[in-house]
């Protein structure tokens, strides 16, 4: 896949996350400010909503980990929130630059692993997920 393609729609990427990572039931790829780029199991709706809520979660998180440890925003990420909601769950990590990556999954997810894949997909491939700054 050329390269240009990746940097214009990473929906595959998720595709491939949520394909390969067991009882992963979809993701989104935000904006640290909570706008949704790009997403693959739900509908754009919910996508944009959970978009905005992620935004909120992963700058709450680096905030207490800012406060519980002695390291800068940079050094946390890609660190990974998950919001444990009994039949569901929600991981949300550093994306890329200016970008975050929110991942939901049903109540039989191994957490660690999941988190591990998405800090695998974001480590690799963050300058691609990375969002450019808006004017």
């Amino acid at each position: 896949m050329p390269l240009t393609l990746l940097r214009t729609d990473p929906t595959w990427l998720l595709e491939e996350l949520v394909e390969r990572t067991p009882h992963t039931c979809g993701a989104v790829l935000l904006t640290t400010d909570g706008l949704a780029s790009c997403w693959t199991g739900m509908e754009r709706d919910t996508a944009e909503r959970l978009a905005a809520i992620a935004s909120g979660v992963h700058s709450l998180a680096q905030g207490v980990a800012h406060e519980l440890q002695s390291a800068t925003p940079e050094q946390l990420a890609p660190n990974t929130a998950v919001l444990d909601l009994g039949d569901r769950a929600v991981l949300v990590c550093t994306g890329g630059e200016g970008s975050c990556l929110l991942v939901v999954v049903d109540g039989e997810a191994d957490h660690g692993a999941v988190g591990y894949a998405m800090a695998k997909l974001a480590t690799g491939l963050g300058e691609h997920l990375a969002t450019p700054a808006r004017a």
